[in-house]
């Protein structure tokens, strides 16, 4: 069988807009990629309400939770609003136990923001290496 032909074309990427305090008004991405460092959004977003679970027993808690620390400042200093706490404590899983606790932590972060009518914003997740049987699967099919 021979791959289907079709007629396709490349868009060029959009030029960005940074915001008119930094050095950098705007630029043009190339492939794909582009560095936000000291540059600010024109419209950040909000982060409230956060957690991160540790699926890499190798990954020590204290290199977790620096991470998360600066990825919320990082965050800050790009414009956007990040709570530097988050909701739950920092959880490490066995990778073997990947099913069991996302559902548990879903249900607790649900249980912890119902009295505030808040939504839970973003869940960092640390996998143990892009090779393993986590990586690119699909755990709520």
């Amino acid at each position: 069988m021979n791959p289907a032909l079709i007629h396709a074309r490349i868009l060029t990427a959009p030029r960005l807009k940074y915001h008119d305090t930094g050095s950098v008004k705007s630029f043009q991405p190339r492939e794909g990629q582009w560095n936000m460092k000291n540059k600010k959004m024109v419209n950040g977003g909000t982060v409230n309400s956060w957690t991160c679970i540790n699926f890499a027993p190798k990954v020590s808690t204290g290199v977790v939770l620096r991470f998360c620390n600066a990825l919320a400042q990082m965050c800050c200093d790009s414009g956007m609003e990040f709570n530097p706490k988050p909701i739950l404590e920092l959880c490490n899983v066995h990778p073997e136990q990947v099913d069991t606790a996302l559902k548990a932590l879903h249900n607790k972060a649900k249980t912890f923001l119902k009295p505030y009518n808040r939504k839970f914003d973003l869940l960092i997740v640390v996998l143990p290496d892009k090779n393993g049987f986590l990586y690119g699967t699909d755990l709520f099919e």
